[in-house]
């Protein structure tokens, strides 16, 4: 995903739609791929359009991080 929509991603209105598909990324990479890694940055970039997403971001990192060995 390009900077400048997540630089412009806080004033998009469908701030909303963009957290799904950001969740549905994360969770495609750690159970479809197993690449926690992959995973975790789509996590990461919820935090940053979103912060308000924070319980639901770091109980997904904390998932994440038990299966990156």
């Amino acid at each position: 995903v390009p900077d400048d929509v997540l630089l412009n991603a806080s004033t998009m209105q469908n701030k909303k739609e963009l957290v799904e598909a950001y969740f549905y990324f994360a969770s495609y990479f750690i159970n479809i791929k197993q690449d926690a890694v992959k995973a975790k940055l789509y996590l990461e970039k919820i935090l940053e359009i979103d912060p308000a997403h924070a319980a639901h971001a770091s109980s997904g990192r904390n998932i994440v991080a038990c299966c990156v060995q």
